[in-house]
């Protein structure tokens, strides 16, 4: 909806109508008390008109739009189209990511996918830990521990209760 001053300086409101809407409008207009002024014509088609209220002295134009046919020719989407076109990117983004860990191993800012640890896996690492620290200072470790005291059971306490139990159940 527009405002505008025309030449004879009064204020006029402008809105833009669809054809199919203009009998409603005219009527609800005609109920309204308003009264037709003016029907603009291009080469013999209607583009306008223009309607005035008696006592409020209120200007309204009426700007008559055609159905495109261009906009009737196209479909809407549907549910099924966006869709499809979801699909099509999640294959689109899954070969750029295959592509990418196909081609780019050696990259040091590449992210690796790679699976959590298992509770073997952890205990394992456990293992090594103690070994090292047994053989990187005997004397300390057979001041901690009892000779008769391996790594694996030391690793195996150094486990979380859920490792513990998924080790030995």
């Amino acid at each position: 909806m527009n405002k505008c001053l025309n030449f004879s300086g009064e204020l006029s409101t402008s809105i833009k109508v669809l054809e199919e809407e203009l009998e409603l409008i005219r009527s609800v207009l005609v109920i309204s008390k308003y009264e037709l002024i003016e029907i603009t014509d291009l080469d013999n088609v209607q583009v306008a008109e223009t309607w005035k209220h008696p006592k409020t002295k209120d200007y309204l134009r009426l700007e008559i739009d055609k159905k495109d046919d261009k906009d009737s020719s196209e479909p809407s989407t549907t549910l099924k189209d966006v869709v499809d076109e979801l699909l099509d990117l999640w294959i689109e983004l899954r070969a750029i990511r295959n592509s990418i860990t196909e081609n780019d191993l050696d990259l040091d800012y590449f992210y690796k996918f790679s699976a959590p640890s298992s509770s073997m896996d952890i205990f394992w690492q456990n293992v090594s830990k103690q070994k090292e620290m047994r053989s990187e200072d005997p004397e300390h470790w057979s001041f901690l521990f009892n000779s008769r005291i391996d790594e694996y059971i030391c690793a195996y306490n150094a486990l979380e209760p859920v490792d513990k139990a998924a080790i030995t159940h």
